[in-house]
Order: structure tokens, then sequence, then C-alpha cells
């Protein structure tokens, strides 16, 4: 099991403050409540709603038409709360809302992709499960970290991500995995994320991960928390992008439309209807999942109070060219007669990406400039 916590992510943990949603459309009204969605294409969209609806799903386009209509058969929407989809296009839907945390009935509803059958309604095979570590209906207020509203498939797994509903506040968000195929099975607790902002209430209500599977996002109503360079599963031990999402709306909803783009949406609250929106994310997180490097290229300190030395035992440096982390270039310099050792002056805190050209290929460097 792995605990791994924000407040001692020292390198490259940071926030977009500028970073704003286009609005793309307002949603039909009768999905003033949808919780989750897998997107078919740019302009097809499947959504189900929360607590209290028919059991069914929605396909619609981004001119908010509602397109078709799926009914599930033998089950029902106690809380459903987030849908997902696998390689072969099986989507996943959680029936797995727990507000009080008292529930014994969480299941997930596994369902063909409805491209590959007519009709409008579907029997989903059932996962049924349970946390390895809750033995209490309801624990303590203090424990109370068994809300999951948001859901990912992963290399044949489900990745839940709780919403922490502890009192007082702990700002936790726990990971669990399932199996994906139908049974009856006993939740793995896989790793922990503290998540806390000044003032905030950071509870996850949606989840996604890229179609080449290099970028994990997680939503609230303000923030977008998106986790990339990582191994395997350990998706919080890579790096994390913090993008804040403007006013502070129901967002429960988030997919991918590729590895860049994706969708948000949010409920219709005191703020406005339920509204469709798009969210690209940063080049630097979509393009350099693997940095390129080349042999005998140090660059130190990193991180730096203020000056960065490149040295280089072999390989003569050409050029380089310094960007801000969110894709913006500063600075470019280039030498007739190639360098095997410079200095860059910072002159401001932050993080920064630089890329030095050589003969033998580009060496790309992530910097942090601090206090």
């Amino acid at each position: 099991m792995r605990f791994y916590y924000s407040l001692i992510l020292t390198f490259f943990c940071f926030a977009l403050q500028g970073q704003a949603l286009e609005t793309i459309n307002q949603l039909p009204a009768s999905l003033d409540e949808n919780s989750g969605m897998v997107v078919e294409s740019p302009n097809r969209i499947w959504y189900h709603m929360d607590h209290g609806d028919t059991s069914r799903i929605f396909q619609v386009d981004t001119f908010g038409n509602i397109l078709r209509l799926v009914y599930f058969n033998g089950v029902e929407n106690t809380d459903w709360e987030d849908m997902t989809v696998d390689d072969d296009g099986n989507f996943y839907l959680g029936d797995f809302g727990n507000n009080l945390n008292n529930r014994t009935d969480l299941e997930i509803y596994k369902i063909p992709n409805p491209s590959t059958f007519t009709g409008n309604q579907v029997t989903p095979q059932i996962i049924s499960f349970s946390y390895e570590d809750q033995t209490e209906f309801p624990p303590a207020p203090n424990e109370r970290n068994f809300d999951v509203e948001a859901m990912i498939w992963f290399q044949g797994s489900l990745y839940l991500f709780t919403k922490d509903r502890t009192i007082p506040y702990q700002s936790i968000v726990k990971m669990y995995k399932v199996p994906d195929s139908p049974g009856s099975y006993s939740a793995t607790l896989e790793d922990t994320y503290y998540t806390q902002q000044a003032g905030e209430d950071t509870s996850i209500a949606g989840a996604a991960i890229s179609p080449n599977g290099n970028a994990l996002i997680l939503i609230n109503s303000l923030r977008a928390f998106v986790f990339y360079n990582f191994d395997g599963d350990n998706f919080f031990q890579g790096q994390m992008e913090n993008i804040w999402l403007g006013n502070p709306t129901g967002k429960e909803a988030v997919a991918f439309v590729d590895d860049r783009e994706v969708y948000i949406s949010d409920e219709t609250t005191n703020q406005g209807f339920a509204t469709l929106y798009r969210l690209n994310l940063p080049d630097f997180v979509t393009s350099i999942q693997n940095p390129e490097t080349v042999q005998g290229i140090n660059v130190f300190p990193n991180p730096s109070r203020e000056n960065i030395n490149i040295r280089s035992e072999e390989t003569a440096i050409s050029s380089y060219e310094l960007y801000h982390i969110s894709g913006t270039l500063l600075e470019t310099r280039h030498w007739d007669n190639p360098q095997l050792y410079f200095r860059i002056k910072m002159n401001k805190t932050g993080n920064y990406i630089l890329k030095l050209k050589t003969k033998e290929g580009n060496h790309v460097q992530l910097l942090q400039i601090i206090e």
C-alpha cells in the first residue's frame, strides 16, 4: 500500500491560475444533475444522472440535443456517480455514491458499448464490492472517507477515488482498486493524496484518464488536479498540475476527448444551468511525458535560488530554449561555437522547462527556482 501526500511533493507542483474553461453549450434540462460522462466522439457524449433518476444513460450532442436513451434492466439508480470506458469500448457505471458512508450495496454496472447494439434496453453485468478497510456503517465522523464519485478504467482494473466527508475535514482522497469483471470483491486501498488548498473544500467529484494512459485528471467545483509522468498505476507518485477552473459551480462529470482536450460539465445550481465546457491541457503535460535526454549533461543546482549551471562532459551544446511551465517561450540563445559550460541567471521563482540542443539530440530538463 502506498501513501503519498502533496505536501512532500517539493518539485513541479504548481497552479495555473489563469486557465479558463471554454463554454461549449448548455445541457438539456433533463441533465440538470448530470454526474458522469463518456465521450464517444467530439460531438457525441454519453451522460448519466445522479441519484433518483430512472436507470438510464443519455446520448447527447454538443448542441444540447438528446439523441438516444438506453435503459438498464434489473437495477436501480440509488446514487450513480461516475462512468468510464475500457479499451474494448465497454462502459462501467458506478452506483457507489455514499454520502452518509453507510451503504453495503455498492455496485458497478458493465455494459457493452451502446454503438454495438440497437434498441433502448440493456442488461448490465454487476460488479459488487466493499472497502477492505471499512468495518463500521457509518464509521466515526473522522473516518468518513468511503463516498466515491470518481472512477477510471486502467489496464484491466477500475480505480475509485473518494470524496472526503470526514469531520473535521482532512482533504484526503483515497484510491481503491477493483477488478473489471463481474463478481463480488473487496476493493483494495492502493494510495492516498492530500489535496488541501487554503480555505477550500477540495473533495473529488470526477475523474478521467487520457486515451494514451499518460494523464489522470481529478476535478472538483474549483480545480483540476492533473497527474502525469507516473509509472504504471502509481498516479499520485508522478508530477501534478493544479488548474484553477473558475466559478465554484457543481462540476462533477469529466472525460478526455483526446490526449489533450477534456470535456467538463456541471450541474444546474444557483450559478446557472448545467453546462458543457472544454479544457485544453497545457502542452507541457501532453508533450513531455518522457523528456528527451543526452548522456553526460548536468544541470545544477536544481532546485536553485538564482543561477542554473549547465555542463556537458562530451557533447557540446549549440543552443537552448527556456520556457515557463505553461509553455510560454521566455528566452532562446544560439552559439556558432557550441558550449560545454554556461550559466543561466534566473530572476523569478517558479517552474520552467529548459531545452538544450546538441548534435546528439535534444536534452529537456525540468527546473524549479525557489526563494
